[in-house]
């Protein structure tokens, strides 16, 4: 029997009259409670480049949170964002207060950072998934949209008005070149260049699939791809030639590649299922920096513009803060961030304080008191969006339906079937 997904407005809510260990059912479920488990997957992540204690996170179902003490707390801000799964979020650099974030139905801008927001989609956008967003190095108004399936638009007077460039597809990375803003790199199906601002494209060969790109923002031409199974690859005339600089790295998806705001010799990689890694030297070696750092799936990077050696990574599930350019992290996930969409819950047969639950991102979490603490099960399961990109499918079928414990050892004996 196929299992429904519970969608929750805040936290998992269990009900009154789940079964007791006899079997029988409450007479009535008059009460319901939110339990948790906090926090969840960060899919979004940005600093504010002039002030650093704001940091703004987007969440697959929870919208938006922002801090302005460094994490120390957090507030959920963008009421008016219709759809809360965020994509992504750009700040300007000409124009720090100007932040753009892309969201499953369409584009929003904040001219406060990030404390308030406006719907700038229009016609062309209000319908589209915006994956990527590029703002231009000096000019706030002017902005690349890239959409999941239906191309890249352009504004050129902050969202009043966009018009679609002709470049069709998917959009999952768009980065503009600091130094030469006539420069665009697109990771698309494939991987593309464009020298004259967007009118035409050229395709880029790295010689893997590339997920993430980084550009250096003090010298042109000088690029990091993350890449699908094949680690870091770098180029140096701007894309014509590429090097594998993959040494010291232990997890070879790279999701997500920043370079420090003070060198460009040390990079920050984001991996899947093996955490953070930096180099010092531009790519030539490359060490885990992951100190207090609970999470293996990493889904964003951003750095503190303020205090040199200080990064936040986005993971899932939760948020890290690191110092010493990584040499050690702290939790600092909002504590009230929606953990996103439940499939699958089971109370213990036998001990109902006892509870389970699963979705497509948090992977397993088990409850041994009713639901007021949890703790993710390190019983060797990976999160579903892992399974699913191992997969290589994004079908129902790699989605967690079911999950179900042993009757004759049900403590520590789950079995997640997909």
């Amino acid at each position: 029997m196929k299992s429904k997904c519970l969608p929750v407005s805040a936290l998992v809510l269990l009900f009154s009259f789940a079964f007791s260990a006899s079997g029988a059912a409450p007479d009535r479920a008059s009460a319901w409670k939110a339990i948790g488990p906090s926090g969840g997957t960060i899919n979004a992540l940005a600093v504010h480049p002039t002030n650093a204690d704001t940091v703004l996170c987007g969440t697959y179902y929870g919208g938006i949170y922002r801090t302005t003490n460094g994490g120390g707390s957090w507030q959920p801000v963008g009421r008016s964002v219709v759809y809360p799964r965020i994509r992504g979020f750009a700040f300007s650099r000409s124009s720090p207060g100007t932040v753009y974030a892309g969201t499953d139905q369409g584009i929003y801008r904040s001219t406060n950072g990030g404390a308030n927001w406006t719907s700038i989609s229009g016609t062309l956008l209000a319908q589209r998934v915006v994956l990527s967003i590029a703002i231009h190095p000096s000019s706030p108004n002017t902005v690349f949209a890239g959409s999941a399936g239906h191309g890249i638009y352009k504004t050129t007077n902050g969202g009043a008005t966009w018009t679609f460039t002709g470049r069709t597809g998917y959009a999952y990375e768009f980065a503009i070149d600091p130094l030469n803003s006539k420069f665009l790199y697109l990771v698309a199906d494939g991987f593309w260049k464009s020298t004259d601002g967007g009118a035409t494209w050229s395709a880029l060969s790295p010689g893997a699939t590339v997920l993430a790109l980084a550009l250096d923002p003090r010298k042109s031409g000088v690029l990091y791809a993350g890449t699908y199974n094949s680690g870091v690859y770098k180029s140096t005339d701007g894309g014509a030639t590429w090097s594998a600089a993959n040494k010291g790295l232990t997890a070879l998806e790279v999701r997500k590649i920043a370079l420090a705001r003070t060198s460009s010799a040390t990079i920050y990689a984001a991996t899947l299922l093996d955490g953070v890694f930096r180099t010092k030297n531009g790519g030539a070696n490359w060490v885990a920096a992951r100190k207090g750092f609970n999470a293996t799936d990493v889904m964003r990077i951003a750095f503190d513009g303020q205090t040199a050696g200080t990064l936040y990574a986005a993971c899932s599930p939760g948020l890290y803060k690191g110092k010493g350019g990584g040499a050690s992290w702290t939790s600092v996930a909002p504590s009230n961030a929606r953990v996103g969409e439940i499939r699958v819950v089971v109370v213990h047969s036998k001990n109902p304080l006892i509870v389970y639950l699963t979705n497509s991102t948090i992977g397993v979490y088990q409850s041994k008191d009713g639901g007021q603490t949890w703790k993710a099960l390190g019983m060797g399961f990976m999160s579903i969006d892992a399974l699913r990109r191992n997969s290589g499918s994004g079908h129902l079928q790699d989605q967690a339906r079911e999950l179900r414990l042993s009757p004759r050892r049900p403590v520590g004996s789950g079995f997640l079937f997909i």
